[in-house]
């Protein structure tokens, strides 16, 4: 039901008759279920990275530029800075080690 739906909790759970707190009570208490609902959420990943693959094959821009800053920070394709081993020491200061 939750592939049917896209990993759509709330509308499989509509669908199936079940409230959304029966669901987490199976993912959280269930590991069987808890294993299907992770396997619906890869493939489902599976689904949207084949997709994006599709993009950059065409030569969209955007989506090449998207899977640059993703998996290519490694080689400097990142527009943001992270900054590791951070501390506040009063109001407004940041210690950066």
């Amino acid at each position: 039901m939750l592939s049917n739906n896209a990993g759509n909790i709330s509308e499989s759970c509509r669908k199936a008759n079940i409230g959304r707190s029966t669901f987490y009570l199976w993912f959280n208490n269930d590991s069987d279920f808890k294993k299907e609902v992770e396997s619906v959420r890869e493939d489902l990943l599976d689904f949207a990275e084949s997709k994006l693959w599709e993009k950059i094959v065409s030569g969209n821009l955007t989506a090449i530029i998207f899977y640059l800053k993703c998996q290519g920070q490694k080689r400097g394709y990142i527009d943001k800075q992270y900054v590791e081993n951070a501390t506040f020491q009063g109001k407004d200061e940041v210690v950066i080690q």
